[in-house]
């Protein structure tokens, strides 16, 4: 054999180790890719039964759900949140100055507002229950409870929040307050009646 013929055939074992090689190459990545895809798609599963398990959780709960892109302003909400706000069918447009000029009571206002400047001022939770009127005119109990995520940068990134109705545990309990304050004031009749006619008779027998 040649020089010449040694290096066409050194030169052809090289090439056909090249093009093994590169297919052994393809061959992994695809398997890594198919794999990767695999693992997403089994992740995404979990996260589809995850969300649905809590949306059932908190619609079985009767607590409404919204989350609020602070970057973009985007807000997705609960079916159950509007229906709290007393709609029928989901709002189109909604805003937190939608929730608070059309919704939030004025004498309620001002707590509702520094709940979210406390928030907004470096606060993760933003907490409150405030009075609302309702779509229809109705007027009501909310309670609101909430995180705020932020960004790698320190900036609020979104927020994450829950709103449930307390209408009825409101009403119960103006109810035991009403309650409680008319017993005290029957109480304070009854002891002053019989203080009066304890003080009748120590009249009448100091006279006999």
């Amino acid at each position: 054999i040649t020089n010449a013929n040694r290096i066409i055939v050194i030169f052809q074992g090289l090439t056909l180790l090249l093009i093994v090689t590169t297919f052994l190459i393809i061959y992994r990545k695809n398997q890594e890719r198919n794999s990767a895809e695999a693992q997403l798609k089994a992740s995404e599963s979990e996260l589809r039964k995850s969300m649905e398990n809590l949306a059932f959780a908190l619609e079985s709960a009767g607590i409404g759900s919204w989350t609020i892109d602070l970057v973009t302003g985007d807000i997705k909400r609960s079916a159950l949140h509007d229906k709290i706000m007393g709609y029928d069918t989901p709002v189109k447009d909604w805003s937190f100055d939608l929730f608070f000029e059309k919704h939030v009571v004025a004498e309620d206002h001002e707590k509702v507002h520094k709940a979210w400047e406390v928030a907004s001022g470096g606060e993760r939770s933003l907490e409150f229950d405030c009075r609302i009127t309702r779509a229809d005119g109705t007027l009501g109990w909310i309670w609101c409870k909430s995180r705020i995520f932020y960004n790698e940068s320190g900036k609020p990134s979104f927020l994450m929040g829950f709103v449930g109705d307390e209408t009825a545990a409101k009403s119960a309990e103006q109810e035991i307050k009403i309650l409680n304050a008319t017993l005290e004031k029957r109480v304070e009749e009854k002891t002053r009646e019989v203080l009066e006619k304890e003080t009748h008779y120590k009249g009448l027998l100091e006279n006999m």
